[in-house]
């Protein structure tokens, strides 16, 4: 499977790396994470360049990790510096890969290619670290999926009125303004919903008293390649500003495991209601909900539906609400064309 080289793409939240070996799949690669004692974070290749067997089964002496079969040793640089074999002479090739990580907003990313990382191009999700404005909820999970049909999934909403009952009015589609931007590569899918009923959503963010029986809300999607996406969904009163009512702003970063298997990290912040921990555990669920039990079941069922016998995938039709995923796709068609060209 090809994937698009030389962008960071996210490995882990940061808490979950310790100082235990950890073992993770991204882009088909077996990827063994841990923290140094300085907590440093670390990316090798799972599979030790003797016989491949997987070093996250060995033992860590302080910093260095050693392979569980034949017992060679590799410090955080992927350099074999202990052979206990015969004379112990090191071959020249025996080095474990290493993977470029840089943490940001409470992320691990993960630099995948053969040019030097570039940590201009990480995204931005500074949200994240702002625990005095926010309060958040936060979850992990796998998906059967290519990891593109997910990032199709965000940028068109649309799906909310059939798929997620609480998020979304009936009839919402006929009344919705959508609209696309792009600059650069970074796609923008904007959907305003002018004197719209408050959703299940954002009547529990305004405590059940929203401020009309119709109100102003919006559900905006931002996208940058490979797979970096946040979803601000709001509302307000008729004709009032974001600061006076609620929103919501989400990290949704999707990694691929394999072709047709995706990691699936979210973080979303809200500004409503942010010391109510009874609402909060309340508001965990939803989200989680929403993820796992209507997302997750139809981006599955829409992968295998997807693979024909004869290996070909059906033509798909494309409506109004498709625009921003179509710019996503052709911005990394563009960026795969110039990568085989070698640009």
């Amino acid at each position: 499977m090809e994937y698009l080289p030389n962008q960071w793409y996210a490995a882990a939240w940061s808490h979950e790396l310790t100082q235990a070996l950890m073992v993770r799949t991204l882009l088909d690669e077996p990827v063994l994470m841990y923290r140094t004692q300085d907590g440093e974070p670390v990316a090798l290749s799972d599979r030790c360049p003797h016989r491949f067997a997987p070093l996250h089964s060995g033992k860590r002496f302080g910093d260095v990790v050693q392979c569980p079969y034949h017992g060679l040793q590799f410090d955080k640089t992927g350099a074999c510096v202990k052979n206990p074999i015969g004379n112990g002479a090191i071959p020249a090739k025996a080095r474990a890969r290493v993977f470029p990580l840089a943490e940001r907003n409470g992320i691990v990313w993960m630099w995948f290619g053969d040019a030097g990382p570039d940590p201009a191009r990480i995204v931005n999700f500074g949200f994240l670290d702002e625990p005095g404005k926010y309060a958040y909820a936060e979850g992990y999970m796998q998906l059967d999926a290519n990891y593109t049909l997910v990032s199709d999934n965000l940028l068109d909403l649309s799906h909310a009125e059939f798929l997620h009952p609480n998020l979304a009015n009936p009839g919402a589609n006929q009344r919705v303004k959508f609209s696309v931007e792009q600059e650069g590569n970074t796609v923008h899918a904007f959907n305003q919903r002018p004197s719209e009923p408050p959703t299940v959503l954002i009547r529990n963010a305004f405590s059940g008293k929203p401020p009309g029986d119709t109100i102003d809300m919006w559900s905006n999607t931002t996208w940058n390649p490979p797979s970096s996406i946040c979803v601000e969904v709001g509302g307000t009163r008729l004709g009032g500003s974001k600061e006076e009512g609620v929103n919501t702003l989400a990290a949704h970063l999707i990694t691929p495991i394999s072709k047709n298997r995706s990691h699936y990290f979210w973080k979303m912040a809200r500004t409503f209601r942010r010391d109510e921990a009874e609402f909060g555990e309340k508001f965990q669920s939803m989200v989680q909900s929403a993820f796992f039990t209507e997302d997750k079941p139809i981006i599955e069922a829409q992968q295998r539906y997807m693979e024909l016998p004869d290996g070909r995938q059906p033509e798909s039709v494309l409506l109004q609400s498709d625009g921003a995923a179509v710019r996503a796709r052709r911005v990394m068609a563009s960026l795969m064309e110039q990568n085989v060209r070698g640009g």
